[in-house]
């Protein structure tokens, strides 16, 4: 009788301790693929031609988006392109202009940025660079300006993180 009692309690507290086990990995797993907003800086607009590496580091939406100082967007007027390489070859030319932005709070938590989107319209079109950039892959940037936004512009890449991705 008292065996059949002992194991009714052990078996009653290896069904709990494995029912809060499995909830704790469930809520890992969970908490682990929570959505980040992830912007990135990939070059200072300092003149009117610019060369730099990307590598994307974290999952779509991606979006290319211009960070300024706030007082600078007064006189906002730019125009160019940017070339997306590989060393397979061209991946994408993009036309970017002042009169084809969207503004956004994606660089709010950079002190004294406001933030534009350079390829929103791309993407509404479904040209957008989800289908052109990959995750984990590297890539060439060149942007030339044919007319330069302000020098204390930035240009930046706006991704998706998970919790736990660096």
């Amino acid at each position: 009788m008292a065996n059949s009692r002992i194991i009714k309690v052990v078996t009653s507290v290896a069904v709990v301790l494995t029912v809060i086990g499995l909830f704790a990995l469930w809520a890992n797993y969970k908490i682990h693929r929570i959505p980040i907003p992830k912007c990135e800086k990939l070059a200072d607009c300092t003149s009117e031609s610019l060369s730099f590496p990307m590598t994307v580091r974290y999952h779509d939406p991606y979006q290319f988006v211009l960070g300024l100082p706030p007082a600078s967007t007064r006189q906002l007027s730019f125009r160019g392109e940017m070339q997306v390489s590989q060393s397979t070859g061209l991946v994408a030319r993009i036309p970017i202009s002042s009169e084809d932005i969207t503004p956004c709070n994606w660089l709010d938590r950079k002190p004294g940025l406001a933030g534009y989107i350079l390829t929103w319209s791309r993407s509404k079109r479904g040209d957008g660079l989800d289908d052109i950039l990959v995750r984990g892959q590297s890539y060439n940037v060149q942007v030339v300006f044919s007319e330069s936004p302000p020098r204390d512009s930035s240009i930046w890449i706006s991704s998706i993180g998970l919790v736990g991705e660096p």
